[in-house]
């Protein structure tokens, strides 16, 4: 990714390089965008704005909600 990207930059790339092979579960309805049940870690903060800046090095985790409460 360029440097200053964001977390829909991010996205966007996954998308374009893993679509055929993601588990339906990671797709929402419309099977265009993630499932808002997904979560993305950067270190121990929630990534949820897709304007979100990164930079060099950092990693970002993600992890599908299953259950509730």
């Amino acid at each position: 990714m360029p440097n200053g990207g964001t977390f829909g930059d991010l996205l966007r790339e996954i998308k374009k390089g893993f679509s055929a092979t993601m588990p339906p579960q990671l797709r929402n309805k419309d099977q265009e965008t993630f499932n808002r049940a997904l979560w993305a870690m950067k270190g121990r903060g929630r990534i949820s704005e897709l304007n979100a800046k990164l930079k060099d090095g950092d990693e970002v985790q993600f992890f599908l909600s299953l259950a509730g409460g």
